[in-house]
């Protein structure tokens, strides 16, 4: 003769199941590396717009380009998959890389967006042509230098040297044509495949740097 449980205890031990059943899946689901986590802004080239990723602590993934918003989670400690495609995450400077797994060349450079700076981007009406990362050889330290310009004028760059092993990583602005890095002014142009940098004052010191991102 089978028994039959009470309507109530059957409900107890169901809605018991349901939480043991969520709380394994978050459980098991990765979560992101503590410098992944946060609100970034970065350019990418591919798509030639601006986009904004947000990454949550328990790994959910948003990124947004103008005004339409895609969502993704956390696959590995520092993979992502959004809208179906997968990218690799790394660290670098202020913020991280993302590289899509199947197209290594669609990269995107994100800077970490600071609690209450203005993360869209444009006020300082960066030409599009200068807007992403560029490297050359710099013959005056006789290292490579790297430059990332984002749209709303923020700049960095990585100058390698060759007397010493470090390399030195420095923030600067753009505004009307002149880059301001290390408390240094440089005037840029445009080349056919990157820019031209110009130390303001110093005509004989120039730097071409071609386009990599």
């Amino acid at each position: 003769m089978n028994q039959r449980l009470p309507v109530g205890r059957t409900t107890f031990w169901g809605g018991v199941a349901v939480l043991l059943l969520v709380a394994s899946n978050l459980w098991a689901r990765p979560f992101p590396a503590r410098w992944a986590v946060g609100d970034f802004v970065g350019y990418s080239p591919k798509q030639k717009d601006t986009l904004r990723m947000r990454v949550y602590p328990n790994g959910d993934v948003t990124v947004q380009r103008g005004d339409d918003t895609k969502r993704g989670s956390f696959i590995g400690r520092q993979q992502i998959t959004v809208d179906g495609d997968t990218y690799m995450l790394s660290p670098e400077g202020r913020g991280l890389r993302r590289v899509a797994v199947n197209n290594h060349e669609d990269q995107v450079l994100f800077r970490r967006a600071v609690h209450g700076q203005r993360v869209d981007p444009g006020t300082a009406k960066v030409p599009a042509w200068m807007v992403g990362t560029f490297k050359g050889y710099n013959p005056y330290v006789r290292g490579n230098t790297l430059l990332t310009i984002w749209r709303d004028g923020h700049i960095e760059r990585v100058q390698a040297y060759s007397s010493k092993p470090d390399v030195d990583k420095n923030d600067g602005t753009y505004h009307r044509g002149i880059l301001r890095v290390n408390g240094r002014r440089f005037r840029i142009t445009r080349l056919s495949r990157g820019v031209r940098l110009a130390e303001v004052g110093k005509p004989g010191i120039a730097v071409a740097l071609r386009r990599i991102g």
